[in-house]
């Protein structure tokens, strides 16, 4: 998971709340990952409400045309994983 952070690192640069989880999901597996996901998609939603929880996954799906095959597998779980 670390290659899809550091493929879009430059676009995050500006970006506090996806710099804070690229250091929460360093060195973790996929299905920590998925796990702190899942949790963290229920806190953006109860904090944001829906609509600017899902602008901000718009804007995360922005990153796949920098990703390959497998990468843009495992982002999609993730999202999918937070919906």
């Amino acid at each position: 998971m670390d290659n899809i952070f550091r493929r879009f690192e430059e676009e995050a640069k500006n970006n506090k709340d996806l710099n804070q989880y690229k250091e929460r999901f360093k060195g973790k597996s996929d299905d920590e990952i998925l796990r702190e996901a899942t949790k963290i998609g229920k806190q953006l939603k109860d904090q944001f409400g829906e609509k600017e929880f899902q602008n901000k996954l718009k804007d995360l799906k922005k990153i796949e045309p920098f990703l390959n095959r497998e990468q843009k597998e495992k982002l999609r779980k993730i999202i999918d994983s937070v919906k």
